[in-house]
């Protein structure tokens, strides 16, 4: 968090705040191993003066393994705590047979295949699975400090 140097219409600074998402998963970097994230049922809340209130924004993105997505939010000043609710799934392969499996052979092979054939098979192609899940994140939000 750090000041926005943005000011409301009383004055007060708001607050810029950065939400970091990372997929910690040490499998090889490939399209099967990845993970999506998107917005859940109700939109992100900011807790102020022990009352919770809807912000504008939103977090989606796709994560390979070791990958970070990171999303940048105006908090208002007095900001206690943030809930987020967020529904993920894992990446399934979802169409592209013939080139999945010319992508499985030695490279040596691969490397000799024309483009004739490449245009013929195809690309593999990923997507989220039909299985979301949806995980609540409460963050409470460190206090600013004086002058601020």
């Amino acid at each position: 968090m750090e000041p926005a140097e943005i000011y409301d219409d009383t004055g007060a600074e708001l607050w810029f705040a950065t939400l970091s998402l990372s997929n910690s998963d040490t499998r090889p970097r490939r399209p099967e191993n990845g993970l999506y994230v998107k917005n859940g049922s109700r939109p992100i809340e900011l807790k102020v003066a022990n009352r919770w209130t809807e912000v504008e924004g939103g977090f989606a993105c796709k994560l390979d393994p070791q990958d970070k997505c990171s999303r940048g939010f105006l908090l208002p000043p007095g900001a206690e705590s943030c809930r987020l609710r967020l529904d993920y799934a894992r990446a399934v392969f979802i169409k592209g047979r013939k080139a999945w499996f010319a992508e499985r052979l030695s490279g040596w092979i691969r490397f000799r295949m024309s483009y004739k054939f490449w245009r013929w098979a195809g690309f593999s192609q990923y997507g989220p699975s039909s299985n979301w899940r949806e995980i609540t994140l409460e963050l409470p939000l460190p206090p600013k400090p004086d002058g601020h």
